[in-house]
């Protein structure tokens, strides 16, 4: 699976999550619509980091730290994301 499949995937699982789906069922089926799917454009990720990072603040002047794995990951996902190289924002 190439690293294009592997983020399409990811967006579609986070899709899923989204829609209710506690857990995705992955199968052919799926893995064969992956190369319809389309890779989410630049201002759609920026809406989705905006909308992860608001998740994980629920509070305005809490401080926003980027050391905790978990976060990195679902931050990673939520944007399509391919990489772990996130430099903290502190």
């Amino acid at each position: 699976m190439s690293a294009e499949q592997k983020t399409l995937l990811t967006t579609w699982l986070v899709k899923q999550r989204r829609a209710g789906v506690t857990v995705p069922v992955i199968n052919e089926d799926v893995l064969a619509e992956l190369d319809k799917l389309t890779p989410m454009k630049m201002s759609a990720r920026v809406d989705a980091a905006m909308l992860a990072l608001a998740k994980a603040l629920p509070k305005v002047n809490q401080r926003l730290r980027f050391d905790q794995r978990e976060r990195d990951e679902r931050l990673i996902a939520e944007t399509a994301s391919e990489d772990l190289k996130i430099s903290p924002l502190y």
